[in-house]
Order: structure tokens, then C-alpha cells, then sequence
């Protein structure tokens, strides 16, 4: 019983300190954003239309999306102001 305590601290321990050690190292590089080739071939466009029910406007800024703004929708179907999504990625 004694030893099964002694390896689980142990264990812990050594979770804890790769876990440090994986963020030491991802703060180090930074965040990667999307390169200019994949932001290109995203396609800029006009609202022309009211949003579907439910979308309240562009989640990144909270403003919502006028008729005629530019929007970028994205593969998974949310839509956002372009500049706020390029900016973003």
C-alpha cells in the first residue's frame, strides 16, 4: 500500500513537470496563425441577406453583421467580419 502511494506521488510529480515543460515550450514559439495562401482562398463576400436565426453577428468583435458588410464564412458555416476573421487566423 505504502509503495502503490509512493509511485502515484511520483507519478504526479512527473506529470506536473512535463506539463510545465510543454508550456515553457509552446509560449516560447507563440501563437501560428494561418499563412496568406490560406487565408486567400477563403472567399470575401457581401451580406445580402438577414443571418439565420440564431446567429446574433461576428463573434469575434460582438457587433452584429449588417446587410451589405463584408463577411468571410467560413468552412464550417459562421460568418464573420472579414477584417475580424483575417486579423484573427
Amino acid at each position: 500500500m505504502v509503495l502503490e502511494v509512493s509511485i502515484h506521488r511520483r507519478e504526479q510529480r512527473e506529470m506536473v513537470a512535463a506539463l510545465r515543460e510543454s508550456m515553457e515550450f509552446s509560449d516560447a514559439f507563440g501563437a501560428v496563425t494561418a499563412s496568406g495562401t490560406a487565408i486567400d482562398v477563403l472567399k470575401k463576400t457581401k451580406l445580402h441577406g438577414a443571418l439565420d436565426s440564431g446567429d446574433d453577428g461576428c463573434v469575434i468583435c460582438k457587433d452584429e453583421i449588417s446587410r451589405d458588410e463584408e463577411v468571410m464564412p467560413m468552412p464550417c458555416k459562421h460568418i464573420f467580419h472579414h477584417e475580424c476573421i483575417v486579423r484573427w487566423l
